[in-house]
């Protein structure tokens, strides 16, 4: 007997017709399957982790994700754009240190010499008195310099402000203006603004990023060293300090842009090794904030060295500066590095993790893309593959 219409629990069917229809469906089917499994196992082998049964549009998103790269990384300069909050461009002054433009109180802006080595941003007199800002009577606070130390009174300014970073609330003080330079600068820009950001210093395009922490240089064109930080039990914010060394001796390092020539302690100038050209009291002298003082001898012809980047026939001035006792270093070998020794490097100062990171130079980076190999060291760069040592 032969039915017309749906066959009794799908087991019939209504023509022959309809019956290969439907076996050649299944066949299509079951090929299909097979295509879908196939996918599965390209994905499992492309995403290297389990792939489940899933329909076929979870396949096809699967494929998509993994075969697609992610974005690429956005530079501003050498700065990843994602850390970047402020952009500034920045001068070299006469002394060959790095001015940034700054807002005081909303006014300016003003050049300030970016310290490393300075705890407190301040103005100098010619801001304060451009300003008309007052002394807050009967308040003082204890000045440490390089050459001197003494009390200064404060100064109640507001803010000091980079584009839309700002330090508030900053009780100040005035320094007197520097004789020994053509161009006043406004002040200093210290590490109580500075600490919590990572400062991302471009030399070709001369400009200065202020970002957030998280910078990881790319192995074959950074190496990085660690900074350590010292308040010395009498200052607010503590002052950074790296490893570097002087014709092959270890040292400990005040990391200072604020200071535009390289000094040494006798305890440091004993261990290098070599002669030190003593010279005439008067013959050479540094001229600090509060005062000038006499050196008492200089090394020529030095080697320096810090992270993987190595200076040669520099010159050192040895002194047992004020200074060196303020920083519990009187006896300790200790160098002060310069802001004339790094104005020629890229670099990012990453302080709120205590990692500085030196830019390999263009020969290295070239090296190092051609064996495929990556820079690594703290005292001296080298290629991990075979530890040939770059200079």
């Amino acid at each position: 007997m032969i039915y017309e219409g749906e066959a009794p629990d799908g087991l019939g069917f209504a023509s022959p017709a309809l019956a290969i229809s439907k076996v050649r469906s299944a066949w299509n089917m079951k090929t299909f399957a097979r295509q879908v499994h196939r996918i599965l196992a390209v994905v499992r082998l492309v995403c290297t982790g389990p792939v489940f049964a899933a329909p076929v549009f979870v396949a096809l998103v699967l494929i998509a994700g993994c075969a697609t790269p992610p974005p690429p990384e956005v530079f501003i300069d050498h700065a990843p754009e994602r850390l970047v909050l402020e952009t500034v461009d920045y001068r070299l002054d006469e002394r060959g240190r790095m001015i940034v433009p700054v807002l005081v109180n909303g006014q300016g802006p003003f050049d300030f010499i970016l310290d490393t080595a300075s705890s407190r941003t301040l103005v100098f007199e010619n801001v304060r008195r451009a300003l008309e800002i007052e002394f807050i009577d009967d308040r003082t606070t204890f000045v440490h310099g390089a050459t001197l130390s003494q009390r200064r009174p404060i100064l109640p300014i507001e803010e000091f402000r980079i584009g839309s970073l700002t330090l508030e609330a900053n009780d100040s003080f005035s320094l007197p203006d520097p004789v020994y330079i053509e161009t006043l600068p406004g002040g200093v820009l210290g590490m109580d603004f500075m600490r919590d950001y990572a400062i991302f210093v471009s030399i070709l395009d001369q400009r200065i990023h202020f970002g957030r922490t998280g910078f990881q240089g790319p192995v074959r064109e950074y190496v990085s060293v660690e900074i350590t930080y010292d308040d010395f039990g009498l200052i607010t914010h503590a002052l950074p300090f790296i490893p570097a060394a002087v014709q092959g001796h270890t040292v400990e390092a005040l990391f200072d842009l604020g200071s535009e020539g390289t000094l040494a302690n006798w305890p440091a100038a004993n261990v290098f090794g070599f002669a030190v050209q003593r010279i005439l009291r008067n013959q050479l002298k540094l001229e600090g904030a509060l005062s000038t003082i006499a050196l008492d001898g200089k090394l020529d012809a030095a080697t320096i060295s810090v992270g993987n980047r190595v200076w040669e026939d520099q010159r050192i001035d040895i002194s047992n500066l004020p200074i060196f006792k303020t920083l519990n270093r009187a006896e300790v070998p200790t160098i002060i590095v310069s802001a004339n020794l790094l104005r020629g490097e890229d670099m990012v100062i990453d302080f709120p993790a205590a990692r500085l990171w030196l830019r390999a130079s263009s020969a290295q980076r070239r090296r190092a893309r051609k064996s495929q190999c990556r820079l690594v060291g703290t005292d001296r760069i080298e290629l991990s593959c075979d530890a040939t040592r770059l200079n």
